[in-house]
């Protein structure tokens, strides 16, 4: 069993401590909500002859996808969320795939690529 103990030294240290919590929290979320979007910024032009294969973020046409991922940053519980509107849950059909769309994964394909940047910059790094 690991045991540890965390004293602060006065209210101004748990501060200190929790603002730059929330200042890395928020570097790491804009960080990927930027990293999602350029994902998302795949053009497919008219006539929409290069749609996107299964296994590759969906391509651009309209660009409502990419308009519709967004943040919420939360801070008295110190939380924050990244995802889509319910306007564009169309998304997630994309993301997951159905029984007649094979899975064009974005959401979690763009964590996992630039999962190492994000924890660094959510460590403060």
């Amino acid at each position: 069993m690991i045991q540890a103990k965390l004293s602060w030294n006065g209210p101004q240290a748990q501060k200190q401590v929790l603002a730059a919590s929330w200042q890395a929290l928020q570097r790491a979320v804009v960080y990927y909500h930027t990293k999602l979007l350029e994902a998302l910024n795949v053009s497919n032009p008219r006539p929409y002859k290069m749609p996107s294969r299964p296994g590759e973020p969906p391509r651009k046409r309209t660009g409502y996808l990419q308009r519709n991922v967004l943040y919420e940053l939360d801070e008295p519980a110190l939380t924050a969320r990244v995802g889509m509107s319910t306007n564009a849950k169309y998304g997630a059909y994309l993301e997951k795939g159905t029984k007649h769309l094979q899975r064009r994964p974005w959401l979690l394909a763009t964590l996992d690529k630039f999962i190492h940047q994000t924890k660094a910059l959510a460590e403060g790094g």
